[in-house]
């Protein structure tokens, strides 16, 4: 009994202060008048309506609600999948956010079997394979159905970029 109280107890701690970090993390808080909207920097939404994140640390793609804590750099809010994740990304967010970490742009689907994504020039859908060409602008990775595609979308990527104001 002493050992299911004692874990009990500990996990209670653990919820508490976990609940009050991510209370009073400015990355949970809503814009006030006095204050700008958070921006978030690591979410994308596919078609059907599902907002995804990609791990700043782990880089897997997680739905939202699979968001265990979030961070803020710089007034950019970028979600976590598990906290093991979270402190090294506090502790060195410029390691995370470098040249080689990135969110999908023009994914349709993911499911069990792949993603999918629409090439944003010539509206195809097709399965994301680990040979699809992709261009990247900031951290939005944009992927291609071919070549010709992706040298069009480079020469002049906001006659095809979607606004997302």
């Amino acid at each position: 009994m002493k050992a299911i109280l004692h874990t009990s107890g500990l996990f209670l701690l653990i919820l508490l202060t976990t609940g009050v970090a991510i209370a009073e993390d400015p990355a949970t808080q809503p814009a006030t008048p006095d204050k700008k909207a958070v921006v978030d920097g690591n979410t994308f939404t596919t078609d059907d309506g599902e907002t995804w994140f990609i791990c700043p640390v782990k880089g897997n793609p997680t739905p939202i609600e699979g968001a265990v804590a979030a961070s803020m750099v710089d007034g950019t809010r970028y979600y976590h999948c598990c906290f093991s994740s979270q402190a090294p990304f506090r502790a060195d967010p410029g390691k995370h956010l470098n040249d080689g970490f990135f969110v999908p742009a023009n994914l349709t689907r993911i499911t069990d079997n792949g993603s999918a994504f629409r090439d944003p020039v010539t509206g195809q859908t097709k399965m994301l394979q680990d040979d699809t060409l992709h261009h990247t602008i900031g951290h939005r990775r944009y992927f291609f159905v071919s070549k010709e595609s992706m040298t069009k979308f480079v020469a002049n990527p906001d006659d095809y970029i979607k606004s997302e104001d």
